[in-house]
């Protein structure tokens, strides 16, 4: 039923899942889209059988005239959007009645067009990974200006395969391009110093593809981070780093883990949703079979909830070390730490504002000095 009366509801169901409680009904059309992506398949949702149970709800509440709209902070947890954690992220945003956005939406769409703008010329291979960000980047591509421009998508999860068969983008796989030339990535933690990121740390919407993200970045020319805002450019990485472990060997992996990273971190295995437990009685499982660890830097004894920056051995040590000391261990499939990135665009109330690492002094040994 595409009446004006469904479109209306379900612009009003995906804005609420969206973080957003003005009617939205200027923008049905966009609004449909969304409700579309976020239906078919796999949803970004991690649950999809919980989304369609809270759009029932949600459409029983819009059509009851003594219900009143729920604001984003009351949605369930387990259906939260990038769009409702940014919300969240933002609190006292004030909503432009006009357009039906917030300031911070306008701040990321700055940096969605910066993007494009800077990187993608006629012909590019662009690879997308995961976040808000490339979406909003996907739905960018799409516009009319770019239609004719034979750009080329290499997707890096599932996410960004909907979200670039939605916009109807020209779909490559990794396996079908010998190089990306340049790849989008939503990322946790940048450190501006040694242009080092972390990516995977959140579990919602939906967990992290480790292992499609890392083929992706190791194939491409340039790898730009998206961060979403400037607390998250620091000068040394922290927290936690992500681990994908084969489900048949965590064991093994956490403890040797565990040994590695004794006095500076903690391992736990990633539950699927619910429980926090070191040993996740109901982990998280990808559809190879895979887990996830966590390494959590912190000092317990101390705070638990404030993070420690990445130590090997007590010190913060290269993170080419640290990556060694990982990858060394038996069963262990990827990680969340990205390294040599290209280039950063930060979301910042003033615009977006770019990160590129200083280029290297050439050194000019005069000829007579040789001699």
């Amino acid at each position: 039923d595409n009446s004006a009366s469904t479109r209306s509801t379900t612009a009003r169901i995906v804005h609420l899942m969206n973080g957003v409680t003005a009617d939205p009904t200027c923008n049905t059309t966009s609004s449909f889209g969304a409700f579309k992506i976020l239906y078919q398949g796999r949803s970004p949702i991690s649950d999809a059988e919980r989304c369609a149970h809270f759009l029932h709800k949600s459409a029983q509440q819009h059509h009851s005239s003594a219900a009143a709209v729920p604001h984003s902070s009351t949605l369930p947890k387990q259906v939260a959007t990038p769009a409702a954690q940014a919300a969240q992220a933002h609190p006292g945003a004030q909503l432009d009645e006009r357009s039906g956005k917030f300031g911070w939406q306008f701040e990321q769409e700055q940096v969605a067009a910066r993007a494009v703008e800077k990187y993608v010329q006629n012909g590019t291979t662009v690879g997308l990974g995961s976040g808000r960000l490339v979406a909003l980047i996907a739905e960018r591509l799409s516009s009319i200006e770019h239609r004719n421009r034979k750009i080329v998508v290499v997707p890096g999860c599932d996410v960004a395969s909907q979200e670039a068969a939605y916009h109807e983008l020209d779909l490559r796989s990794l396996d079908k391009v010998q190089k990306v030339d340049v790849t989008f990535h939503d990322v946790d933690q940048l450190d501006d110093q040694k242009f080092a990121a972390v990516h995977g740390v959140e579990s919602e919407p939906a967990q992290p593809q480790l292992l499609q993200i890392q083929r992706l970045a190791a194939k491409s020319t340039q790898f730009v981070a998206l961060v979403d805002g400037p607390d998250k450019v620091v000068p040394r990485l922290e927290g936690n780093l992500p681990v994908l472990v084969q489900g048949d060997m965590w064991e093994d992996a956490a403890e040797e883990l565990d040994d590695i990273f004794v006095g500076d971190a903690e391992v736990w295995r990633r539950s699927n949703q619910f429980t926090k437990t070191p040993r996740a009685e109901d982990p998280y499982e990808d559809s190879d079979g895979n887990n996830i660890l966590d390494i959590k830097f912190r000092v317990p004894m101390v705070d638990p909830q404030v993070n420690e920056t990445m130590k090997l051995d007590m010190k913060e040590c290269p993170y080419e070390d640290l990556l060694s000391a990982v990858e060394g261990v038996d069963g262990v499939v990827a990680h969340g730490l990205l390294l040599d990135v290209s280039a950063a665009i930060v979301v910042s109330d003033d615009g977006p504002v770019e990160y590129e690492p200083e280029p290297e002094d050439d050194v000019d040994v005069d000829t007579e000095d040789q001699l």
